[in-house]
C-alpha cells in the first residue's frame, strides 16, 4: 500500500504523538507500505510557523528530510499533473487549498490518505485512520 501523510500526521509520527491510530501507526510503521511525505506539508508547516500558530524544533524541510532520511519515507513533490488534477475537483465548503492539494496527489498517484480529517473521503480518495 502506498500511504500520504496528511500533514497532522506528518508532525504526529515524528513526535510518537498518541493521537495517531492504532490502525494508521501500524499502516505506517510496515516496512511493506511505502510512506510518502509531501512538499505540500513543508509548505503548510512554514506557513503555520511564520504565522506564529506552531513551534517546530526544526525548518519543516529539515523535518521531512528527517522523515526521509532516519524513518525510511519516501519525498512526494508536487509534479504539475498534481496541479491540473486540483482543477478537476468539485468546488465545497471545505476551503483549505493544502487538503486539494493533497487529495489531488492521493487521486493522481493512487495513494491511501492517512488523514483525521473525515471530510476528505467526500472527494473520493482512499482514507486510512
Amino acid at each position: 500500500m502506498k500511504l500520504r501523510l496528511d500533514t497532522h500526521s506528518v508532525l504526529w509520527w515524528a513526535a510518537g504523538d498518541e493521537r495517531i491510530s492504532s490502525v494508521a501507526r501500524t499502516a505506517i510503521a510496515d516496512t511493506d507500505n511505502t510512506v510518502l511525505v509531501s512538499t505540500i506539508s513543508a509548505w503548510e508547516l512554514a506557513i503555520s510557523v511564520r504565522q506564529g500558530q506552531l513551534a517546530l524544533s526544526q525548518t519543516p524541510g529539515a523535518l521531512i528530510r528527517t522523515l526521509v532520511v532516519d524513518h525510511g519515507f519516501a519525498h512526494h513533490p508536487v509534479r504539475l499533473d498534481h496541479v491540473d488534477r486540483y482543477l478537476t475537483l468539485p468546488k465545497n465548503e471545505h476551503r483549505d487549498p493544502f487538503d486539494h492539494l493533497l487529495i489531488a496527489q492521493a487521486l493522481n498517484d493512487d495513494l491511501t490518505l492517512v488523514s483525521k480529517d473525515s471530510q476528505l473521503v467526500r472527494y473520493g480518495a482512499q482514507m486510512l485512520w
